[in-house]
């Protein structure tokens, strides 16, 4: 039976020997699954205007830059670096990376948030996935990855699904590529064991296999398959290296082994900082000058408003508030002009004959407001 065109597959349980029962007292390892939203049209705002192009990246500890000696030589880094250059339109990017997690952690507690960035104004470009031995390492439920009792297919197979419904609301549709995991005990006794837990008793990847046949790369590979994602195998490119891709801990990837894993998914690049905010502007205002004051007619109070830095007159947001005999009043319009006039009008009521009206005028601009307040009596 095809374990890819199964919703429930008969996975069976298979154990490892000593090799694996050396490689469980590990710290947590990760297997990554990349999946790359191909950059289509731009999702439009309620405004009208046009988006900025997510990267979303979740996972575990390689995708908290586990291994690499920075933050920016992180392969989530890397490869936001190369989207934001290659036309794609990514412009930001979000890690929702909890290190040590197994594919029902990172589906219990980043699916949700993932799920909420994608349905955002923004439009999700690119997202990645990285999960897996940890489910072994972790959860005594899982011996093997295709044990009938561990739970990372059902995991893996729900957290695809669900990022798939979300993105199906893009327009231009979607390309997935799914990364099957490195092999981190190569150059070490415990290889064999571990690259059986990858590939499965027969070695090699093959979605018809069932029981001690199937692996863990193979779950990841014929679950993405199933998925409608392009599955890319790492274990090549890290088997050719050897050690020199393998942190010190001989589990995360060193620099080159991130930068492998960026250009595995489609190239990588040191990302551009974003630009330094503007700094604050400091802000200075006329006295208030107000019409006459009249029990039932329009009253107006209005300012200049000036950046003091630049001697310029600004147009900003204007708050008005207002208070008849300590009773509020709302204003009935306000107005800012590029020649710096703020101004709010107030209707006073036919009853407010001889009585005293106090307010203020707010401009906010840039991160900076000031304000001005005034007192006069109704006539």
């Amino acid at each position: 039976m095809a374990y890819c065109g199964s919703l429930s597959p008969p996975i069976e349980g298979t154990t490892v020997g000593a090799g694996r029962r050396a490689l469980v007292r590990r710290t947590a390892i990760v297997v990554a699954v990349a999946i790359l939203v191909s950059a289509g049209t731009n999702k439009v705002g309620a405004s009208g205007a046009e988006q900025g192009g997510l990267y979303l990246a979740l996972g575990a500890s390689n995708t908290a830059g586990f291994g690499a000696s920075t933050r920016t030589k992180s392969y989530v880094q890397l490869y936001y670096g190369y989207l934001q250059t290659n036309g794609s339109g990514v412009t930001e990017v979000l890690n929702l990376s909890l290190a040590g997690a197994t594919a029902a952690d990172l589906k219990d507690t980043k699916l949700g948030p993932a799920v909420a960035a994608i349905n955002a104004p923004s439009d999700t470009k690119a997202i990645t996935v990285d999960i897996g031995l940890n489910d072994i390492l972790r959860d005594p439920n899982c011996p093997t990855a295709n044990a009938s009792t561990c739970r990372f297919a059902d995991s893996l197979r729900a957290i695809l699904t669900a990022l798939n419904t979300a993105l199906s609301s893009d327009p231009g549709g979607a390309t997935v590529q799914a990364n099957e995991y490195y092999n981190p005990a190569i150059g070490t006794p415990n290889a064999s064991a571990t690259r059986q837990l990858l590939l499965g008793s027969d070695g090699k990847i093959d979605c018809s296999g069932t029981g001690a046949t199937l692996g863990l790369n193979d779950l990841i590979h014929c679950i993405s398959i199933e998925q409608r994602a392009k599955p890319i195998d790492l274990l090549p490119i890290f088997d050719a290296a050897g050690e020199a891709f393998l942190a010190s801990d001989h589990l995360h990837p060193n620099d080159a082994g991130h930068l492998a894993i960026a250009k595995a998914f489609g190239g990588a690049a040191t990302p551009t900082a974003p630009p330094s905010p503007s700094p604050t502007p400091t802000l200075s205002a006329s006295k208030p000058k107000l019409s006459r004051a009249t029990a039932g007619k329009p009253f107006t109070a209005s300012m200049l408003v000036t950046n003091a830095d630049t001697g310029k007159k600004l147009k900003g947001e204007v708050i008005c508030q207002g208070r008849l005999s300590g009773k509020s009043l709302g204003a009935r319009s306000h107005s800012s002009s590029s020649s710096g006039r703020a101004s709010c009008t107030w209707q006073m009521p036919a009853a407010a004959h001889n009585k005293q009206f106090k307010g203020s005028i707010t401009v906010r601009f840039q991160g900076a407001k000031i304000s001005r307040a005034f007192s006069t009596k109704v006539k």
